[in-house]
């Protein structure tokens, strides 16, 4: 593959909250690089963003505002030195790999459901001097043939003419199709996902399931003698509260739909078989249904059901109505 060569005349651009151009230079800030490319990524989520060493563009002096003796107090540039489109390559992969784990730590605080991080493309090129600016493919050829013979000739002092090497980069969210030819690729990191966070997405998906067959499928209810010694007795709690006209409510459910309710809030089920078809399993919460306003006594979102009932009421409340609660 041939290595492309671009003008060094490209024009740098002036960091705002929009571009998706960054030049790295040796005086620039990381961490303002980092930060604005963090707040790219959040703003544009198809847009890829470039980093380079290019340099910005010369600016133009007439002859007019040069001032005599101009040239010669000009120093000259150490040859032992590189040029600084190849000496900030080392920064660029410094930032580049700095965004790249900034924005996976970003992802994690945020709880994004994003694993994968930012797909990376690698273009290193030789920069074109003046003279070569503009020539023809053809042209190009040529001039590097008659270089290559002159240096094979043998002849004293053959000058080759200085070339000087950068580097680009394009971080993006997606995969460029365009830009597989011309760069080499490396793969997004993926965020590694702790174990409670695994098992809070395994119970998400366990609850979205159960809620899917329970609304396309009718609940099924349990027989009195099918209960044992405590479901029972929360059976006898839940009817005792259900004939004082309190709502049992699902675990879990969107929209709270009660499990039990009362056609006609007159009227009080004298016995327990009457209400032994509560889905005293999925109690979560008991409302008193007081002049058409609900009161929430307990929500019992952290513990079993039947230890939060018996802990609120206990056994000994049965014969007396439960006292009301905020």
């Amino acid at each position: 593959m041939t290595t492309p060569e671009v003008s060094g005349k490209e024009k740098g651009r002036v960091i705002d909250p929009d571009t998706n151009t960054i030049r790295i230079t040796t005086s620039g800030k990381i961490k303002g690089w980092v930060n604005h490319a963090l707040v790219f990524f959040e703003n544009h989520e198809s847009t890829p963003l470039v980093l380079h060493t290019l340099p910005s563009a010369p600016k133009s002096v007439t002859t007019d505002e040069v001032p005599t003796g101009t040239a010669k107090s000009i120093p000259e540039r150490n040859a032992s030195k590189l040029p600084v489109p190849t000496s900030t390559v080392p920064r660029l992969l410094t930032v580049v790999e700095i965004i790249k784990r900034e924005y996976l730590k970003n992802l994690e605080a945020k709880s994004s459901a994003l694993l994968l991080g930012l797909h990376q493309y690698n273009e290193i090129g030789v920069l074109a001097g003046p003279e070569e600016e503009g020539e023809l493919v053809e042209e190009a050829d040529a001039r590097r043939s008659r270089e290559i013979i002159a240096v094979l000739e043998g002849k004293n002092h053959v000058q080759d003419k200085p070339r000087i090497p950068y580097m680009r980069i394009t971080l993006c969210r997606e995969k460029l199709p365009h830009l597989e030819l011309a760069a080499t690729y490396q793969p997004p990191s993926v965020r590694k996902i702790s174990k409670s966070a695994k098992a809070r997405a395994r119970k998400r998906e366990k609850k979205a399931e159960q809620d899917g067959v329970a609304d396309q499928s009718p609940r099924r209810f349990c027989e009195l003698g099918e209960l044992k010694a405590r479901e029972r007795w929360l059976a006898g709690q839940c009817c005792f509260l259900v004939a004082r006209r309190y709502a049992l409510r699902l675990r879990y459910s969107p929209d709270w739909i009660p499990s039990c309710k009362l056609e006609n809030r007159d009227i009080c089920p004298p016995h327990l078989e009457d209400y032994a078809c509560c889905d005293t399993s999925k109690v979560l919460d008991v409302v008193r249904i007081k002049d058409g306003v609900k009161v929430v006594l307990k929500r019992m979102n952290t513990r079993e059901p039947e230890l939060l009932m018996h802990k609120t009421f206990g056994q000994e409340l049965l014969k007396q109505e439960p006292g009301e609660t905020n």
